[in-house]
């Protein structure tokens, strides 16, 4: 394998894995994966 041919080769596998990351979200907030699902215990507690 030439350096022009490996070189090529590593470009476009650089470029494929930034394309990926490009694609996903990240940092986005999702409110379904943080929703608190009701009162806990202390709240119950506290209220009864």
């Amino acid at each position: 394998m030439t350096a022009r041919a490996l070189l090529q080769t590593l470009l476009g596998r650089l470029l494929s894995v930034l394309a990926r990351l490009a694609c996903e979200p990240v940092g986005i907030y999702r409110p379904e994966a943080h929703y608190m699902r009701g009162p806990g215990p202390a709240w119950r507690a506290k209220h009864r």
